[in-house]
């Protein structure tokens, strides 16, 4: 059975400027998925769905209303143009693979939101603290901070 009576959070894409509201549970796969397509190519990819799971439990734990998505699937294309700028992307990110996310959440600092998601061991997780945003990805536990 669903879960009943979590507070609403609502996760916002800082790109698109669209909301996707949450009541209980997590949002669906199709929504979630659109949600983060790629704000440059417009492709929509299919986007792990813990992502979401880890990214609401956050909110819900501090008490954020909102989750700010900075970025989720990353067209390939888009992903080299980024590289070509001297933008710090991986190669092969996992962001490419519909395996990652980048978001903040309002009111948080990126610190206490970094070892909170490291705390919980499951997943990778990268700072960066002059973007003022955490990058966590489905990969194997791993952290790292970048620019």
């Amino acid at each position: 059975a669903p879960a009943r009576n979590l507070p609403p959070v609502t996760l916002f894409n800082l790109k698109t400027h669209e909301a996707l509201p949450v009541l209980d549970g997590l949002p669906g796969r199709t929504e979630w998925s659109r949600l983060l397509r790629c704000h440059f190519t417009g492709t929509v990819a299919w986007i792990d769905p813990r992502l979401a799971g880890e990214a609401v439990a956050a909110a819900r734990r501090f008490g954020a209303e909102r989750v700010e998505i900075i970025s989720g699937y990353r067209d390939p294309k888009y992903n080299r143009l980024l590289r070509k700028q001297g933008r710090d992307v991986a190669r092969q990110s996992r962001h490419t693979r519909g395996q990652a996310v980048d978001f903040r959440l309002p009111g948080v600092s990126t610190i206490r939101l970094r070892d909170w998601l490291r705390r919980r061991g499951a997943f990778g997780v990268g700072y960066y603290p002059d973007s003022g945003f955490v990058h966590l990805d489905v990969g194997p536990p791993r952290r790292w901070s970048g620019q």
